[in-house]
């Protein structure tokens, strides 16, 4: 989400397609040129046989963004004219993409020129962007207050707005819209303690400015104000001072990917959960007896891991219900041995930390880290769990790092306990 990148795409609007309607003069659409023919191939390769592990859903393996030509040639996984490219290797080896099948003879080539040739821009058509409007600061404001002008006026003071012009105006694939898009609205479901998933309304045709209304997330103003009191993009002009005065918010947007960098993680993220500071007041909000269950042997699964994704020695998975759905807890250990080897004794073991995964009333995930000793903590320590996915910042942040990694939900795993204690002699 490196605005910097972002910056350096922006593009100008189109007016010399408007400049000959205002003229009169009636001309054909120029065919596309040999480089944007050969770029939009590249683009369709890439965005239907890689861009599921590299990009979809915020993200991508080695920190590499199939669809967004800069990064690939800032990153040097793309070097225009170099037939040694790391893309073209990866390809060639059939290394990628990984887990599926190789890419046909006529793809690999087709990308081989495409690097040859100086990896040319992606030309007009699915992707769009030279074709697109430019939504300036006025026009989004206008459209805002607009918007607030339709509602009712007991309705305004709840209303608030995200934009995603910003990348709307600097290029930014369509495809990675749609990704940002979707974060929004799943971001703002996961902090939400309603029962019913509230989908964020988009007010233009671009569908690059949303609308949510905050009692739809059991939000309240004093919520929306703390987003405020750290948001670093705030302008106040005279549009804005009419749309703060309808909706008693200033500024009267914030831009989507600020909001989904920032409040997946702490402080925000905890904050607008209203999460306590230890396990056991989480346990108590959430209506879980751990006791109980283990006591009673009810409600309750444990399995143990020699290894997992994210652990550096061997885990053990809890799993307990909760009225609304699941609650999983991990225990972290920073060896595998003595006491801390859960095999060895697989009752009395003494974890370093643990990571919590639990259901809010809309069946969305929410996520808590803890110490040894339960305290809240806004980051895991590297040498208990790391994200092996992302190399270049390994932390684990409560919040968006678990999100990336059960984007799709729990992951699978495989009880390597349950065949010693099934061979345990019963007395």
């Amino acid at each position: 989400m490196s605005q910097q990148t972002m910056a350096r795409r922006l593009i100008s609007a189109v007016f010399l397609g408007a400049a000959i309607m205002m003229a009169g003069i009636s001309r054909s659409p120029a065919a596309p040129s040999q480089a944007e023919r050969l770029a939009k191939s590249a683009y369709e390769i890439l965005n239907g046989k890689c861009y599921r592990c590299h990009g979809a859903n915020g993200i991508a393996m080695k920190n590499v963004f199939v669809l967004d030509r800069e990064r690939l040639v800032s990153s040097r996984a793309v070097v225009p004219g170099d037939p040694n490219s790391l893309l073209l290797k990866v390809i060639d080896t059939d290394a990628m993409p990984m887990g599926g099948p190789p890419l046909s003879q006529e793809d690999k080539a087709t990308l081989k020129e495409w690097v040859m040739k100086g990896a040319p821009h992606w030309g007009p058509g699915e992707t769009g962007p030279a074709a697109r409007p430019l939504l300036s600061e006025s026009i989004i404001l206008k459209l805002i207050q607009d918007d607030l002008l339709t509602a009712p006026p007991r309705t305004r003071p709840f209303l608030r707005y995200f934009s995603l012009a910003h990348l709307y105006n600097a290029a930014v694939p369509d495809p990675e819209l749609d990704t940002y898009r979707n974060a929004l609205s799943k971001l703002l479901n996961s902090l939400s303690w309603k029962r019913e998933i509230a989908l964020p309304a988009a007010i233009d045709p671009s569908r690059t400015i949303y609308r949510v209304d905050l009692r739809d997330y059991n939000w309240t103003i004093e919520t929306w104000n703390e987003f405020l009191a750290v948001y670093p993009y705030t302008v106040r002009t005279d549009e804005s001072r009419l749309i703060a005065q309808l909706s008693g918010s200033e500024p009267p947007y914030l831009r989507a990917d600020w909001f989904a960098a920032n409040a997946s993680i702490s402080p925000l993220y905890y904050d607008t959960l209203g999460l306590p500071r230890t396990v056991q007041d989480l346990e108590r909000q959430l209506g879980i007896d751990v006791r109980r269950d283990l006591e009673e042997e009810k409600n309750v699964a444990r399995a143990g891991l020699r290894s997992s994704g994210v652990s550096q020695n061997n885990r053990v998975l809890e799993r307990h219900s909760s009225p609304s759905g699941a609650y999983w807890k991990s225990f972290d250990f920073k060896t595998s041995v003595d006491a801390q080897n859960i095999f060895k004794d697989p009752i009395k073991f003494r974890p370093s930390g643990g990571e919590i995964i639990y259901n809010l009333p809309n069946a969305m995930e929410a996520y808590f880290l803890a110490d040894s000793l339960g305290r809240r903590l806004d980051e895991a320590p590297i040498g208990i769990v790391s994200d092996r996915n992302n190399p270049g910042d390994p932390v684990i942040r409560n919040g968006r790092s678990c999100m990336s990694c059960h984007y799709a939900g729990i992951q699978g795993f495989q009880d390597d306990m349950l065949p010693i204690v099934s061979s345990m002699a019963i007395g």
